[in-house]
């Protein structure tokens, strides 16, 4: 029942952005119907098009902001680990032990705070061992 020139439109190149106009020789609603049909039937909205390219963008900052999440679950457990020893050496009634275990703590942290320099980041990451 579409004309021609409906069914093989001209292509549509670099649309402006909101609601583009259909032909308007073809009016897919049934002529007896009940049913309440939008007002924008004959027209196209590019604004809420959705692309492969933003399915892709958005699964990566989905990533990220999981590999974020992570670095900063690490973090805040390294930062609870230092927080007592710290307290210990910054008395002078640190133990040799409690020292150490400072020192591998901090730079545990601090690989952590060097993530992001990694190649491959966020998507391949080399993950520091915590102390023991």
């Amino acid at each position: 029942m579409a004309s021609a020139q409906s069914r093989f439109p001209v292509d549509i190149v670099n649309p402006p952005d909101g609601r583009v106009q259909l032909p308007t020789d073809f009016d897919p609603r049934p002529e007896q119907s009940e049913v309440s049909w939008p007002d924008t039937i004959g027209s196209i909205d590019w604004s809420q098009m959705v692309t492969a390219e933003m399915k892709q963008d958005a699964a990566a900052a989905q990533h990220l902001a999981g590999v974020q999440a992570e670095i900063a679950g690490r973090r805040g457990v390294a930062d609870s680990a230092i927080a007592p020893l710290q307290d210990a050496v910054d008395l002078d009634d640190a133990t040799e032990a409690e020292a150490t275990a400072l020192k591998a703590w901090k730079k545990y942290r601090v690989a952590l705070n060097r993530l992001p320099e990694q190649a491959g980041y966020p998507t391949d990451i080399d993950w520091p061992a915590p102390p023991a």
